[in-house]
Parts: C-alpha cells; sequence; structure tokens
C-alpha cells in the first residue's frame, strides 16, 4: 500500500527545548496506525506540525504527497480532531452548521453525521452542558463533516465509558474497511491493541518503534509465567541461576524468560511442587512500557512540550 502521510527528519525546537527530534515514519493508506508515547514525548507537536499548526524547525510532514497548506481544498482530504475548538453556547448541531459553512458541504450533511456518531438525540442541547464523552463524540462528528479520506484523531476514547469505547472501535474498523486511512494517538492501549494495524511509538521526540502491530507484540516484552510452589524461594534462585527475570506478583512469581516446560523441569528435579502455572503473553501496555523503560526515573524531561502538557 502507498503512504499517504509521510514524516520526514522532522525536528521542532521550542527555544532551547527540542519536542521532536529527526523523526521519520510513514502511514499507509487504508490503514490504522496507533501513534503512541508518554507524555511529553512530541505526539502532539508532530501533528500539529502535521497539520500546519505548528512550523517545523527541519524536516518535512507531507499528506498525499503535500504540506497541509498546500492542499487543495485540505477540509476534503483531512479531518483533523485534536484539542476542542467549540462554543460552548453553541449546540451541537449549530456548531456543525458552522463547520459545515467553512467546508463548503451541504447543511443536509450535518444530520448524517450526528446520526453517525450518535448524538441525533443532543443535536439541539448546548455543547457546554456535553460530557466528555459527547464532547468527543462531537469532535469526531466535525472531523467526518466533510467526508474526508485521511483521519488525525488525538485521543478519541477519552472520556468514552466501555460501551463508548466498543463503538469507537467498531466505528473507526469500518471506516478503515471503507478505504479511510487514520492516524490515531492514545493512551487506552488496551483499545489500540484491538484497534490498530501498525503501530509507531516515540519518545523523547524519536521513534522507538515502527512496525505492524502483530510483529511488534511478538518481539515485545515477550510471555510472562505466572507460578505458585511449594517453596517459592528456592524456585526463585533456580530459575534466576537459569537466566530468568523473577518479579512477585499478589504471591505468586511472574518469570519472564523462560517458558513453562523450563519451570516445570527445574521444580520437578529439585522435588518442588508446583501449585498452579500459567502464561500470560505480554500486553501492548507490557510492551510500550518495556520500549519506554529507558525514560522512567528521569526528573526532567529534555522533550517536554508546553503545548503537549495532556499527550
Amino acid at each position: 500500500m502507498s503512504a499517504v502521510i509521510e514524516v520526514s527528519d522532522l525536528s521542532k525546537d521550542y527555544g532551547d527545548l527540542r519536542a521532536v527530534d529527526r523523526l521519520s515514519f510513514s502511514v499507509a493508506s487504508g490503514s490504522i496506525t496507533g501513534f503512541l508515547g508518554p507524555n511529553g514525548s512530541g505526539k502532539t507537536t508532530t501533528l500539529r506540525a502535521l497539520l500546519g499548526l505548528v512550523e517545523p524547525s527541519s524536516g518535512t510532514a507531507r499528506i498525499a504527497g503535500s504540506r497541509y497548506r498546500d492542499l487543495e481544498d485540505p477540509l476534503r482530504h483531512v479531518g483533523a480532531m485534536l484539542e476542542s475548538s467549540t462554543h460552548p453556547s453553541r449546540t451541537a448541531r449549530n456548531h456543525l452548521r458552522v463547520v459545515a459553512t467553512e467546508a463548503r458541504v451541504p447543511r443536509s450533511r450535518v444530520d448524517e453525521v450526528l446520526e453517525l456518531v450518535e448524538l441525533t438525540s443532543a443535536a439541539n442541547r448546548r455543547v457546554g452542558t456535553f460530557s466528555l464523552g459527547m464532547h468527543q463524540r462531537l469532535g469526531l462528528a466535525t472531523a467526518l463533516i466533510s467526508e474526508p479520506e485521511i483521519l488525525v484523531l488525538d485521543e478519541p476514547a477519552n472520556g468514552l465509558d466501555p460501551q463508548g469505547i466498543r463503538w469507537l472501535r467498531d466505528f473507526l474498523r469500518g471506516l478503515s474497511d471503507d478505504g479511510h486511512t487514520i492516524l490515531l494517538s492514545s493512551h487506552v492501549l488496551a483499545e489500540v491493541a484491538q484497534t490498530v494495524d501498525h503501530v509507531v511509538v516515540i519518545d523523547h521526540g524519536r521513534i522507538v518503534a515502527d512496525e505492524p502491530l502483530d510483529v511488534l507484540m511478538a518481539r515485545g516484552a515477550g510471555e510472562r509465567v505466572h507460578v505458585r510452589s511449594s517453596d517459592q524461594e528456592a524456585l526463585r534462585s533456580y530459575l534466576v541461576a537459569e537466566g530468568a527475570h523473577v518479579t512477585d506478583e499478589a504471591g505468586a512469581l511472574v518469570v519472564t524468560g523462560v517458558g513453562t516446560d523450563t519451570i516445570g523441569r527445574l521444580a520437578f528435579d529439585r522435588h518442588i511442587v508446583i501449585y498452579e502455572i500459567g502464561a500470560v503473553r505480554a500486553s501492548l501496555e507490557d510492551t510500550f512500557l518495556d520500549l519506554t523503560a529507558d525514560a522512567a526515573g528521569q526528573a526532567t524531561r529534555h522533550d517536554t512540550d508546553p503545548q503537549e502538557a495532556t499527550s
């Protein structure tokens, strides 16, 4: 598949602060790409550069081969959901009518997107009375108003309840199946793991992973084995000598680096009774934390971005 979003050697400085550091990645047409990173990692700065809201210090961020500002009728190409810009005294319908006018699309599209995001019953309520989850749905409706082929979404699941998160997952997968390309930033990693095709992880403004989700998971934090036995301390010693990494969790040993067969053999050879043993595949959260572990404990991050305090 061809790339429709291309970030190449992108850097952004705020005075002495480097928010993004020579970042390069691409997003394939028709895919959903998860764009992940700790707070202050440079995610929002990158998205803002992609949408022409900040000027890169160096490098490029292009959509369909052009800078956002150089696209012919950019609102027809790209729908974006970043920070909210809705007026609290306007109703949801009137807010979308203003957006429709700016995008030069028929007003009939307003009711279509309200129905798409399941806000029809709240169409005439003032936005200032909306819950956070309703604001998120309205932001998604705003991004979809001009029927763009490409969506850039920053934390769309924020504030949604479990039912809303499942709805969002199915909704985005349906858009992708229809040929839309989606770049999705999110902290809801369990949901990202069920939604995206590809993952880009950044930390300190730099790429730490850029690969299909299944490849990342296969090489990530690996399999963890939970085991309870008749002599936990002795088993721990034998496992460490075997090269395993062992921690404690709720009275069980959590073992990485060796599998259940090795643990069973060691216990059998040393007459230790196994009461419980089970393997758990590492989650995307485990893999993410493993990838960004080198940043843990740093009191000051060199790339903290004042525009990205909540990203």
